[in-house]
């Protein structure tokens, strides 16, 4: 399972200057929340089959959390590994 994390970076949310929106969109994009980190690192170990369309045993997964900011889809972890987060960015 290859897992992409999307932060925490220098830009991350709690770093962000008011006014700043291109960081701010940025860092909300990216945004991963420990709760859901915890998720789906865990869901990654228990799955059991991650077979993909063309038979391989692998999967990647973006490890952010679902907010309407994010730019990486959340699709193959949802169906992979059932991942549903639940923090949004604040």
């Amino acid at each position: 399972m290859q897992w992409r994390i999307g932060g925490p970076r220098d830009d991350d949310i709690d770093h962000v200057k008011p006014g700043d929106i291109p960081t701010m969109h940025r860092a909300l994009g990216a945004y991963l929340s420990a709760r859901d980190q915890t998720q789906q690192a865990v869901r990654m170990v228990e799955t059991e089959d991650i077979t993909d369309d063309t038979a391989f045993r692998s999967s990647s997964s973006y490890g952010i959390s679902g907010n309407t900011h994010r730019f990486w889809s959340l699709a193959s972890a949802r169906r992979k590994i059932g991942y549903r987060p639940r923090t949004t960015a604040r």
